[in-house]
C-alpha cells in the first residue's frame, strides 16, 4: 500500500476505521469518507484525512473523488465499507430502496 491513495467509506468507526488504520500502517495516504461530526478527530487519531461523504448521495462521491485528485493527484483504492439501512430488518426494500442503499457508483 506504500504510496497509494485510498478512500474508505464509513471509515469513521468500526470495520471501516480499522481498515483505514491498517492501510495507514501499510504506508497509504488514507481519506476517511463519513458523515461523523468528529470525523477530523477520528482521522487525526489514525493518521488519515477526513472528507465528508454521505454514501446515499451520488454527488458526494464525485466531491470526494475530486478532493483526492486535487489534493493527492490520484485515487488508487476505493474501499466501499459504509452502508445505510432503510428498514429495521432490511429484507424487502424494493427498487427505490435498493437505489438508496446502493451508491450510483456501484450500479453503473
Amino acid at each position: 500500500m506504500t504510496g497509494k491513495v485510498a478512500l474508505v467509506t464509513g471509515g469513521g468507526s468500526g470495520i471501516g476505521k480499522a481498515t483505514a488504520q491498517r492501510m495507514v500502517e501499510l504506508g497509504a495516504t488514507v481519506l476517511i469518507g463519513d458523515v461523523r461530526r468528529d470525523g477530523d478527530e477520528v482521522a487525526a487519531e489514525i493518521g488519515a484525512e477526513y472528507v465528508t461523504l454521505d454514501v446515499s448521495d451520488p454527488a458526494a462521491y464525485h466531491s470526494a473523488f475530486a478532493h483526492a485528485i486535487e489534493n493527492h493527484g490520484r485515487l488508487d483504492v476505493l474501499h466501499l465499507n459504509a452502508g445505510v439501512q432503510s428498514s429495521p430488518i432490511g429484507v424487502e426494500i424494493g427498487t427505490d430502496g435498493f437505489k438508496w442503499v446502493t451508491p450510483e457508483v456501484i450500479r453503473r
